[in-house]
């Protein structure tokens, strides 16, 4: 009996003792393009997201979010603000941040979220298996035959379109040197694309180009610049009553007439996902880039009578939110 009493006292002692065992912790280093308040949400978020997510027990988290303006030198400065941190794994926000992350931080996984074109990401080797130390969630926003089809669908006499992207931006810029290939999936389907190059003073240019080209529709595929051309670009269009599409249904909210927008991924959710299955021993290589493949279109009623070619019922068949 003696000796049972001592074995369950040695029992008890030890799991003290290895209840008492301080957990590793892991750092979570975060960069996002958000103000501070919803950079500090996102924050306390994704804790509580890692925390009921499965995972090594053995681990606690700690996530710090910087938040950067989308300006190269800005995020550059963020990535180095993070680097004194030492996280063992970052979350950021753009691929442009995790090419940023790879020259300056050696050695950690990355997940990137966001959008992309996949052709502009060289560190990744494949979809299904991007083999560095780089894997994430994005969305497939190149896309732009399939802004032109969803038009068209919605518009069947569109042939030439317009598509408007800033000289001044850089993903702009690589969108339209994407337009090759997007051209040849267009042709196929009897449409052809006209890349516009405006900065943001070349506005009032826009109706002659359209003229001058015969187009008979515009793709707008920069993140618009909505508040400062937004009107200039919707006094053309309803001018000349030529149907367009935007990239970001914000556009739509603000008086456009369509918007085809791919569908995100929950940033915190997504990304806790991602985390977990780092921590638990995965290598970020062996884990799949997931693209978004449906679209949000959205459709303001208001404007869709006054537009060439246009059949409200096709677009009411296929929307998937109307405005106002």
């Amino acid at each position: 009996m003696r000796v049972w009493s001592l074995a369950l006292s040695f029992l008890w002692l030890y799991g003290i003792q290895v209840q008492a065992e301080p957990t590793r912790q892991l750092n979570v280093g975060v960069l996002v393009f958000m103000a501070e308040a919803d950079a500090r949400a996102v924050e306390r978020m994704l804790v509580e997201q890692l925390r009921t997510s499965p995972g090594r027990s053995d681990l606690a988290y700690r996530v710090t979010v910087l938040s950067t303006p989308y300006v190269e030198t800005a995020m550059a400065d963020a990535v180095r603000w993070l680097k004194p941190l030492q996280p063992d794994i970052v979350l950021v926000q753009s691929p442009i941040l995790s090419k940023l992350v790879l020259q300056q931080i050696p050695d950690i996984p990355i997940v990137s979220a966001g959008e992309a074109i996949i052709e502009n990401l060289p560190y990744v080797a494949s979809i299904a298996r991007p083999g560095g130390r780089v894997t994430g969630f994005l969305k497939q926003v190149n896309q732009i035959s399939k802004r032109a089809e969803l038009l068209r669908s919605f518009c069947p006499s569109v042939q030439r379109v317009g598509v408007v992207a800033g000289v001044d931006s850089a993903s702009d810029v690589v969108f339209l040197d994407n337009l090759a290939k997007e051209n040849n999936k267009m042709r196929r389907r009897g449409m052809v694309a006209v890349p516009l190059y405006l900065r943001i003073d070349e506005f009032p240019k826009l109706p002659a180009l359209i003229l001058e080209n015969n187009l008979d529709a515009l793709a707008i595929v920069f993140n618009l610049d909505v508040k400062t051309n937004f009107l200039q670009v919707r006094a053309v269009v309803e001018a000349l009553h030529i149907p367009h599409i935007h990239s970001d249904v914000r556009a739509v909210q603000d008086g456009g007439a369509f918007a085809a927008q791919p569908v995100g991924f929950d940033f915190v959710k997504s990304g806790a996902e991602y985390i977990a299955r780092i921590a638990r021993g995965e290598k970020p290589g062996d884990i799949p880039i997931q693209i978004s493949r449906a679209y949000d279109i959205v459709v303001n009623t208001d404007l869709i009578q006054k537009f060439k070619g246009c059949d409200p019922r096709r677009i009411a068949r296929i929307a998937t939110k109307f405005y106002p």
